[in-house]
């Protein structure tokens, strides 16, 4: 059975999770002592830490657009563009984030 999307501004949009979980992860996944000093291996290298290391403020920031998308006034089609304009600067601004970001990106 085919997929079946439904059409919001002209595009069938979803929400990318490999992108979201990209974007909050912390860029330092290394494993360190109690002093902070990165732990290293035999061979010299840097151990990385396994466990996934989550920046909180993007996650929040994120979590908070992707909740005012999805919450976010209807929106009549007939209106066509006057219909988008009149949505709040919180919906905007969060959409037009999420889709800078790639996590709310165009079915393929």
């Amino acid at each position: 059975m085919e997929k079946q999307y439904l059409d919001f501004a002209g595009n069938e949009l979803i929400l990318d999770f490999d992108k979201l979980s990209e974007l909050v992860r912390a860029k330092s996944p290394f494993l360190r002592d109690e002093d902070g000093i990165i732990l290293k291996d035999d061979d010299g290298n840097n151990i990385i830490d396994d466990a996934l290391h989550v920046d909180v403020s993007k996650y929040e920031l994120l979590r908070e657009m992707i909740q005012i998308v999805l919450s976010g006034d209807e929106v009549d089609d007939k209106l066509g563009i006057m219909g988008l304009n009149s949505l709040p600067v919180s919906f905007k601004l969060s959409y037009n984030t999420l889709i800078h970001y790639d996590i709310l990106k165009e079915v393929e």
